[in-house]
């Protein structure tokens, strides 16, 4: 047996004590549908708070799985009743029955978290809390349990990893024969000249120097100097 379970087991224990303790709690002789009735019709049309609060705590006794009217009337005053302890006792009312009620679940959820009493809220968790245990669950949250988000799913065991085969590149296919262009054709010189040293005339005149040297058979020219006088006798 787990901890969870002992628990609620405890709690299950407790609350069977606080019944049997508390008359508050405990199941009265019943009410007969006339009597129904009119604690109905003071809940939904008497002005007094206080009224209305004693017909919320005789609707206990009353038994909603035969007298239909008592749970559509305690969800009404848990939503739209002006006062607060109205509204928080009829959440405690609805909490308190053995039989579980969509309807009831579903008012109660809102309550708890759109309400603006804070005692109405509180009442309203216990509620729901109490439904929890009488296997109520709620489609807001898992396991009735208000705000409480689903355990996420079991993960699915991983599947193998494809192999990769590695292809091998396609080899380029060439054609069988490659036609190339016909070369051009060289033609070979016929006859072949002899060489022949150049002549005097035909060799370049070579360029002129600093000193000339000019050749001639006339007589050498006799400058006009005066003869040096003759020494003197002793």
């Amino acid at each position: 047996m787990t901890v969870t379970r002992v628990a609620l087991l405890a709690l299950i224990v407790a609350l069977g004590s606080r019944a049997d303790a508390n008359p508050f709690w405990s199941r009265g002789k019943g009410k007969n549908d006339s009597q129904v009735r009119q604690l109905v019709t003071t809940l939904r049309t008497e002005p007094d708070e206080k009224r209305r609060r004693t017909a919320v705590a005789d609707l206990r006794d009353a038994e909603p799985r035969t007298q239909s009217d008592v749970v559509p009337a305690l969800i009404a005053a848990l939503q739209r009743d002006p006062a607060a302890q109205v509204r928080a006792d009829a959440a405690e009312v609805l909490g308190g029955y053995r039989t579980v009620f969509p309807l009831a679940g579903a008012a109660l959820e809102t309550a708890a978290e759109v309400d603006p009493a804070p005692v109405v809220r509180d009442m309203a968790k216990q509620a729901l809390w109490e439904y929890h245990l009488l296997g109520y669950r709620s489609s807001r949250g898992s396991d009735g349990f208000l705000g409480q988000t689903p355990e996420p799913p079991v993960a699915a065991r991983p599947q193998p990893r494809p192999v990769a085969v590695l292809q091998p590149p396609t080899p380029a296919v060439l054609p069988a024969r490659v036609e190339l262009p016909p070369l051009p054709r060289v033609v070979p010189p016929t006859t072949v000249s002899a060489y022949r040293p150049p002549t005097a005339d035909e060799l370049p005149t070579p360029a002129p120097t600093g000193v000339r040297v000019v050749f001639t058979t006339a007589p050498p020219v006799r400058l006009n100097l005066t003869e040096e006088p003759p020494l003197a006798q002793k």
